[in-house]
């Protein structure tokens, strides 16, 4: 007998059913068996109600979601336990003890940290993947929020040698399409963060390897590096990634000019090895109180790395450090919890047409792609706050 009390068999029963279906595991159950003895002040059919819904949230994590929608529930126990509608559903969570329910502009209150599930809006989490996400979302936003100012005649010299100038011509005489691989470093280059995206074969090591000796040319005559080259870090979520982004990145490296290639990084590492990996322990060397040392951080294969790891790599960034992040969405999902990559691109991503292919952009990166690539002054007329994807 898992429960705590043997005062309900029948729900003891639902439990049981549901591990040999295998619509939970017994992780689950122990947590249920938890949430179970924390709720001794709801009524029966409440408590049990909240008991197997702690279970149902603590199994979608495993299956890689960190919260569920409690207005698109439907019925996933169907057969063993039938959940009640959203209102009266939201009614019972409301009433528990175990649930903190947190505002959006509220994110820091207290009560939400001593509690093992979260629910904010419609959307319940276990609490360490709302805090890591709240985390996450935060800085990301803070460094979106932050553009990097460019020596433009510099950068200009320096793109005309990395690139062609025949298709941005033809683009901005005939409309056809633009080099959007030079499209990918310009935002990029003006980004503190910055989304690379595409399959295979579309050039995304190609461009972050132009992109990189775009930043470390700035960099060698902008006084606020002391004209020290950047200090650029490769990472992957895996040891295999990380040897297929060294080989690649060393490949790109010799297409560019020889001045060029100077102080390019080409050995990459895993992430857990760039942050410090403790032995049995969740948690890094390097952290928020003792943030890394570098200026650029590279990360390929960005759709493998789940939601706790995202976020302990990202809180242990310093403050000026400039973030490239490579992947493919629609590949390679992490095999823990989250799809940090995904989601984000789906968020942000917007659609671009041939007619007016930067309109996607903001207003003053739409200028600033003009002013690098000898455009023609963009005619507005779609304006977006940020622009953190490239596709």
């Amino acid at each position: 007998m898992l429960m705590q009390t043997q005062t309900n068999p029948a729900l003891q029963q639902a439990l049981d059913k549901l591990l040999v279906k295998g619509k939970i595991r017994a992780i689950d159950m122990a947590f249920a068996d938890f949430i179970y003895g924390e709720e001794v002040e709801l009524q029966a059919s409440a408590r049990d109600c909240i008991c197997l819904f702690a279970a149902y949230v603590s199994a979608q994590s495993g299956a890689q979601h960190t919260c569920v929608d409690i207005n698109t529930l439907g019925q996933p126990f169907a057969g063993v336990y039938l959940f009640p509608d959203s209102p009266t559903l939201q009614n019972i969570i409301e009433q528990s003890h175990t649930i903190a329910s947190v505002k959006a502009q509220q994110k820091s209150q207290a009560d939400s940290l001593n509690k093992p599930i979260v629910i904010e809006g419609n959307l319940l989490y276990l609490q360490r993947y709302w805090l890591y996400e709240s985390q996450l979302a935060d800085i990301i936003r803070d460094k979106a929020a932050k553009n990097n100012e460019l020596d433009m005649p510099r950068a200009k010299e320096l793109l005309s040698r990395l690139f062609s100038d025949s298709v941005d011509k033809a683009s901005a005489k005939e409309g056809l399409v633009l080099d959007w691989q030079k499209v990918a470093v310009c935002v990029a280059a003006s980004q503190s963060l910055s989304f690379i995206t595409g399959g295979p074969g579309t050039g995304k090591t190609t461009t972050v390897t132009r992109l990189l000796a775009l930043l470390q040319g700035l960099a060698v005559v902008n006084p606020l590096y002391k004209s020290k080259p950047l200090n650029i870090q490769l990472v992957a979520p895996t040891g295999k990634a990380a040897a297929r982004l060294t080989e690649s990145i060393s490949a790109a490296k010799l297409k560019l000019p020889t001045d060029l290639q100077a102080n390019l990084p080409e050995q990459c590492q895993t992430i857990h090895r760039l942050l410090g990996a403790r032995p049995q322990s969740p948690y890094f060397k390097a952290n928020a109180n003792n943030p890394l040392h570098l200026d650029v951080l590279v990360l390929d294969e960005a759709s493998m790395v789940d939601l706790p790891l995202m976020a302990k790599l990202f809180a242990a960034l310093p403050a000026h450090a400039q973030v490239i992040l490579l992947g493919d969405q629609d590949q390679l999902a992490s095999v823990e919890t989250g799809s940090v990559l995904s989601d984000i691109c789906a968020a942000c991503v917007s659609n671009i047409n041939n007619q007016a292919p930067l309109a996607a952009y903001s207003e003053s990166m739409q200028y600033t792609l003009a002013a690098l690539m000898d455009l023609p002054a963009p005619n507005i007329s779609h304006q977006q706050d940020q622009d953190v994807v490239l596709t």
